[in-house]
């Protein structure tokens, strides 16, 4: 078992290398994205294959579960975190269609700065909890709001777990925090993660801090949507997500103090629609979509990114000045812009300081 995980890091930490090697490099990263998609798409279809088997148990949840082992359908219990408390690193945790509203990990994570914000699901091993039928829509974990200390974060993952197939949501947040060290009960009401999720749609959830949707972690194939920040201190950002790496994920109609879309993160392939107010603040983009997108300072659609490369822009405001883009210098690469609007300066685009 041990080396069929160390397989599976070998595979992460090789995607992880090829990005980091030629995203600096926009001439060598269209080639670089395509080894990126290929390492990613031949390790979905192992996984899903059976060909690269990563645990060497398997544990069942079911709402009817009748509790037991959990080793089978017959003895499934009905509470994820009974099922994780089961595993052993690389175990696999199947659960069946059906909303997960009870149960919790209370004063977790407690070396992390954080120790009163419950979670209705924690994973801190290094395996994988995926929905049966890898249907989001009807497997659900549900969180509680609103914001406050009777409040329930969906999800909390650490050390290179997964989440594959379940609809976040419902999650929230302490209240009342102003001070970056308290940001791990204040961020992520969808989910606090250092792992990944895949497939996941995280929708509704509330934060006091950064990350309404999730904080942290890396998310293939994930839909943000209409998740809320209510803080109103600098670091109220990122309604849908903060500090993640996103692939292949749809952003829509999430709101905070600044960067509704997402706040310091790396994208690719993502589409950041509707947004309030901004997509996206700081970070990196390579071929992202921004629609509709709408703030009442400067940056509707990307407020300073880092670099933009084989972006578009479409229909993106600002009431000050750039509609697309706007804000400090930064990497413009090969990007188009279609009817954004401005009310003084750069309907499309405009920099206070150099850009490119």
């Amino acid at each position: 078992m041990i080396s069929k995980i160390n397989m599976f890091d070998s595979w992460i930490t090789g995607v992880m290398r090829i990005v980091d090697r030629h995203q600096a490099s926009p001439k060598r990263f269209a080639q670089a994205s395509r080894r990126v998609r290929l390492r990613l798409i031949t390790l979905v279809v192992l996984l899903w294959s059976g060909a690269l088997v990563i645990g060497a148990n398997t544990y069942y949840v079911a709402t009817n579960g009748p509790g037991g082992g959990a080793t089978t359908w017959a003895t499934a219990t009905n509470n994820i975190q009974d099922a994780i408390s089961l595993c052993a690193v690389g175990d696999l945790v199947l659960v069946s269609n059906g909303v997960y509203e009870t149960g919790g990990v209370k004063n977790w994570p407690g070396g992390l700065g954080g120790t009163d914000l419950t979670n209705r699901v924690a994973i801190t091993n290094a395996i994988t909890v995926r929905s049966a039928n890898n249907d989001p829509t009807n497997t659900i974990i549900k969180g509680s709001s609103p914001k406050g200390p009777a409040a329930v974060r969906c999800v909390f993952m650490t050390n290179n777990s997964w989440l594959i197939g379940f609809t976040l949501t419902n999650g929230a947040t302490l209240s009342g925090g102003t001070s970056p060290t308290e940001s791990n009960d204040y961020s992520g009401g969808g989910a606090w993660c250092s792992g990944a999720i895949s497939n996941c749609i995280i929708t509704g959830n509330s934060a006091q801090d950064m990350g309404a949707g999730v904080r942290g972690g890396t998310l293939f194939n994930c839909q943000l949507i209409g998740n809320t920040i209510g803080g109103n201190y600098s670091l109220s950002y990122g309604g849908g997500a903060a500090g993640s790496i996103l692939s292949n994920c749809t952003i829509i109609g999430n709101s905070a103090r600044g960067a509704g879309g997402a706040d310091r993160c790396t994208m690719y392939n993502c589409s950041i629609i509707k947004n309030t107010p901004g997509g996206t603040c700081y970070g990196s983009m390579f071929n992202c979509t921004y629609i509709s997108n709408s703030t009442t300072v400067y940056g509707g659609g990307a407020q300073h990114p880092a670099k933009l490369d084989r972006c578009t822009f479409i229909g993106n405001s600002a009431v000050q000045n750039g509609g697309g883009v706007g804000g400090a210098g930064c990497s413009v690469i090969n990007c188009l812009f279609i009817g954004n609007s401005s009310g003084n300066s750069g309907g499309g685009a405009f920099f206070y300081s150099t850009g490119t």
